[in-house]
């Protein structure tokens, strides 16, 4: 099991762990155990979380001596509300959860950011302990502290920055995670590629192993993009200056998630997102033809859309932008690329060269 340390330099004693390695559960309860005891510990998963792993991992966690209560909540995007949220509190009270009561969120991104909102509110906040199964989850939003709910104008509209107090990245959990779940995944991992252009190359030489599911490919990989960010949430634990260019293709990937209705699913809106941004970097900032192709290929070879639905009409698409939380005043920040590797982020984009691209992406 290989550990990285999350250094967080305004507060170190909330520097956190994020333990990273194949069937590692039994561990983890002993580590838990150990470093956050409690008499008792409460974990937040979804119903298909809990369908497909809860009785195993109960099973190990009591053998362990780790004894939890458990609350499943509706599977999906559209449970990641404040309703959810109300019903989780008050099934907290009921179960006698105090401020001593950690929570262990047990799922993708939505179980973690819905388990991390409630813990940083919940009796003015209570321990979290963070357990992703899934790829996208385990790259990306198991760390940096950001945790949210939906509000119908879109996504994460309210929320919080509070930390786990570790993470658990068990790989062996994206044996079971269905096709689509794990494709999902990709799109942030193509992000942290763009971002860093020796990983990039790297990416490009292991994608169809990292699509094959290879073990070894797949530890690579998480370990990289969790060092990735983490060396990024160092820097700017709260998102104001560089750590906006971790938002890169999510501006345009949140929009065209909130106006599915959430029927395209995360990872692949934010491909549609990047395949958008590196096309306004190429007509905007020079990012090079050559480089825009071999995204377009990564994309590709991971099984990534590069186009957006045609039903998809883009003026609804830049009407979205203007709930972005991202936005300052009436412009909204993009993250744009120079080169591979060379990200920043611009000021504003004028709404007529959105539409354009938008519509010239369109399927």
């Amino acid at each position: 099991m290989k550990k990285i340390k999350v250094h967080l330099h305004r507060a170190p004693s909330l520097s956190y762990e994020v333990h990273i390695g194949s069937d590692i559960l039994d561990q983890a309860a002993v580590l838990m155990a150990r470093k956050f005891p409690a008499g008792r510990y409460v974990v937040i998963t979804d119903t298909r979380v809990e369908e497909l792993h809860g009785q195993a991992v109960r099973e190990r966690w009591e053998r362990a001596g780790l004894k939890a209560d458990w609350i499943a909540m509706p599977a999906g995007e559209g449970a990641k509300n404040m309703e959810t949220v109300l019903t989780v509190a008050e099934r907290l009270l009921e179960l006698g959860a105090d401020r001593n009561t950690p929570l262990i969120a047990l799922g993708g991104g939505v179980v973690g950011d819905l388990a991390g909102f409630i813990a940083s509110i919940y009796m003015r906040s209570v321990p979290f302990l963070n357990i992703p199964t899934t790829l996208l989850a385990q790259v990306d939003s198991c760390l940096g502290g950001k945790t949210a709910v939906d509000l119908p104008a879109g996504k994460n509209l309210l929320g919080t920055f509070y930390q786990p107090k570790a993470v658990f990245a068990d790989l062996k959990f994206l044996e079971t995670l269905p096709a689509g779940d794990f494709r999902n995944g990709l799109g942030e991992i193509v992000k942290y590629a763009l971002l860093d252009a020796e990983f990039f190359s790297e990416l490009e030489a292991s994608a169809d192993g990292l699509r094959r599911g290879d073990q070894a490919v797949l530890g690579n990989i998480v370990e990289r993009s969790i060092r990735i960010k983490k060396g990024i949430v160092e820097m700017d634990e709260h998102d104001q200056g560089i750590r906006r260019i971790l938002n890169l293709g999510h501006t345009v990937g949140h929009a065209i998630e909130a106006e599915s209705g959430f029927a395209i699913a995360h990872g692949e809106a934010v491909g549609m997102g990047i395949a958008a941004a590196i096309r306004l970097s190429e007509r905007l900032h020079g990012f090079p033809a050559a480089d825009r192709r071999r995204t377009e290929a990564l994309m590709d070879r991971a099984g990534l859309p590069a186009k957006i639905p045609a039903a998809m009409r883009a003026e609804a698409l830049v009407g979205r932008l203007s709930a972005d939380k991202k936005k300052e005043g009436r412009s909204v920040r993009f993250v744009m690329l120079r080169r591979i590797g060379l990200p920043f982020v611009n000021g504003g984009i004028a709404e007529d060269v959105l539409i354009e691209t938008i519509e010239e992406m369109k399927r």
